[in-house]
């Protein structure tokens, strides 16, 4: 589709079916909560060069390896 159409689409009644559904299936499967998730990034060292990620292997960015014991220690920090 191209982006007119794209935007048409979303004004319409039909996105608005859509995302009807959408939202009766989440709630079916996940509820009214918030689910917060966090990572523990332990390098940003990477061989694979995605576009969209900041970690892709030409980012030639200060780079950094956590050794076990400063994983093991992040993992209890508060």
């Amino acid at each position: 589709m191209k982006k007119e159409e794209i935007l048409e689409y979303l004004k319409s009644d039909k996105a608005n079916s859509l995302f009807k559904k959408a939202d009766k299936i989440r709630k079916l499967y996940c509820g009214d909560k918030v689910f917060i998730r966090g990572i523990i990034e332990f390098s940003n060292h990477c061989y694979r060069s995605c576009l969209y990620c900041g970690l892709r292997r030409e980012n030639k960015n200060l780079r950094y390896r956590m050794t076990v014991g400063e994983v093991r220690i992040s993992q209890t920090d508060n």
